[in-house]
């Protein structure tokens, strides 16, 4: 690897290449563990990435923290480990994507990829150099402990001026994915009030986060998953039966809770804009309140965060299908269907849109399909009991 200190001409080119956008609200991006999160998977915009590379311009605090999240490997960004003296910068797209990631859509020019590299190497001491109590935290949350992690962590935070402020925005880092982990287990586990009290706790240590956000606001709706649209994908479950008909009259209760939800929700989705998460359960919260079009423009916004995202086609396509857009619906329901083609809720959704057009034998087809690949015993009995009607 070449000497980053010794190549102040792809420095140079980096600065150059970078926009003159404002920074991004927060003092330091890096500190924002929702938007590292879309950046490591590719699903920042081309503005919201501007944004990124030029603070990463200014800013010595962001560019020695990525390094540090590059070197123990808590952040892996597409490209990054390909630049060295014999070997060229690979495009996103050429690239093979890291198991269990998808690889960058949004593809960084040659040189400003080399140059975050390149900064990486120079601002950034072995793993050997980190303070023990870092190494100890790691540890853990390899092994799968994060609590203990989590609790180390934050004991380090306590002692964050004896730290220099890498191993600082390390710290934070950690601490975030640790705790990130703990919730997501409680909220797996339905201990609801676990949850909040984590987010109060990380918010009141190192800030506000996105993902911990989301955590919290689905704890507070009684929902056992990071996506409410993951659970409820199924037409089904709105009421429809399979003749793609619905027998429900009743309309969603607008009491205090909906309205102090609805303001939370508001209020996340406004201050983490680009977490994909937090958009779609608030749509689905829309949806669930059938307030279709405002559900419809955050479906929307997550396709505009990552086009490739099967739920927002599907909560399209629900939305479609309640203002009885059975084309549309069909389209959307499709679509999703090419990346997750077993799914058994999309295929019975197609199916009943499929119905609802007149287009018989195709809906059974969908049914079929669905029938053989549901691991829902209920659900199975179900189709199969539909389809001898249908015989």
């Amino acid at each position: 690897m070449t000497d980053s200190g010794n190549n102040p001409i792809l420095l140079d080119l980096f600065r150059s290449a970078v926009s003159s956008i404002d920074v991004p609200n927060v003092e330091h991006f890096v500190d924002d563990d929702d938007l590292l999160l879309a950046w490591e998977q590719g699903e920042l915009s081309e503005s919201q990435l501007a944004e990124l590379r030029a603070h990463m311009a200014d800013c010595a605090y962001c560019r020695q923290a990525v390094a540090a999240m590059q070197e123990t490997e808590t952040l892996i960004l597409p490209q990054a480990d390909t630049a060295s003296d014999d070997m060229p910068v690979v495009p996103a797209a050429e690239q093979p994507a890291t198991p269990g990631r998808r690889s960058n859509r949004s593809v960084w020019g040659v040189v400003a990829v080399a140059a975050l590299a390149l900064v990486a190497i120079a601002v950034w001491p072995d793993a050997q150099n980190s303070p023990s109590q870092l190494v100890e935290v790691e540890q853990k949350l390899n092994s799968g402990d994060a609590h203990a992690a989590m609790r180390l962590a934050e004991q380090f935070l306590d002692k964050r001026q004896d730290f220099d402020e890498q191993s600082v925005a390390r710290a934070v880092n950690l601490f975030q994915q640790a705790a990130y982990a703990v919730a997501t287990d409680a909220l797996k586990e339905r201990r609801y009030s676990d949850v909040i009290d984590i987010e109060s706790q990380v918010a009141a240590r190192i800030g506000a986060t996105g993902r911990l956000l989301n955590l919290k606001l689905q704890a507070e709706l009684g929902m056992p998953g990071e996506l409410s649209l993951a659970q409820n994908e199924s037409l089904l479950g709105y009421g429809y039966d399979l003749d793609g008909y619905s027998r429900l009259m009743s309309l969603p209760d607008f009491d205090a809770r909906y309205e102090r939800m609805s303001r939370e929700l508001s209020e996340a989705v406004t201050l983490h804009s680009g977490n994909a998460a937090l958009r779609l359960n608030y749509g689905h919260f829309l949806l669930t309140y059938r307030q279709l079009d405002n559900a419809r423009e955050e479906f929307q916004a997550v396709l505009d965060i990552n086009d490739g995202n099967s739920l927002a086609h599907v909560g399209l396509g629900l939305v479609a299908y309640e203002l009885q857009e059975f084309e549309d619906a069909l389209t959307e329901f499709e679509t999703a269907l090419k990346s997750e083609p077993d799914n058994a809720s999309t295929l019975v959704n197609a199916a009943l849109c499929l119905t609802r057009l007149k287009r018989t034998e195709e809906a059974r087809d969908y049914l079929d399909r669905a029938a053989s690949t549901t691991t829902d015993a209920n659900l199975q009995k179900q189709l199969s009991d539909w389809l001898k009607k249908l015989e």
